[in-house]
């Protein structure tokens, strides 16, 4: 069972480990756990935008962002379709 699915699922023994930004091959991966959000972007420190992909339909999202460093300061912005944004 993937990550994705053991999050899911409510089996993932270490939903941090996955979540959150990580480095990854060169580069930054950030993902969240949004179930109702319909877009999620993360926002730089600098004020950037960086959309993240929908990975799995119960609602993770992820995104790599290359030319940043960990710790990373970021903040994201989730958009709930008719519900609004935060």
């Amino acid at each position: 069972m993937s990550d994705a699915d053991q999050l899911i699922a409510r089996q993932h023994a270490n939903p941090h480990a996955y979540l959150g930004a990580h480095p990854e091959n060169g580069s930054v991966v950030v993902r969240t756990f949004r179930p109702a959000a319909s877009k999620v972007d993360v926002v730089a420190p600098d004020g950037k935008h960086s959309a993240l992909e929908q990975v799995h339909p119960g609602g993770i999202f992820e995104g790599h962002l290359k030319g940043v460093k960990l710790p990373l300061a970021y903040q994201l912005e989730v958009d709930y379709g008719e519900s609004g944004t935060i």
